[in-house]
């Protein structure tokens, strides 16, 4: 099974170490911290910068899967 309570704790505790936060949603929409993407790229309003994001990852997923046939 590659889920269970203890790699998802595991997974947590190692997060907590690299310096990662958490808030529950509620907490968020009074006082949003900042946010703990490893892509910050992807955090755009901008409709151009983010078509660009979604066509450049769809465009590398079909060379990778490609690669892999």
């Amino acid at each position: 099974m590659d889920f269970t309570l203890t790699r998802y704790h595991q997974l947590l505790s190692a997060l907590l170490s690299a310096g990662y936060s958490f808030q529950p949603f509620s907490e968020y929409l009074a006082n949003p911290e900042d946010r703990i993407t490893i892509h910050p790229q992807r955090w755009t309003s901008n409709i151009f910068l983010w078509s660009k994001e979604l066509i450049t990852q769809n465009l590398k997923n079909q060379v990778k899967r490609f690669m892999v046939k």
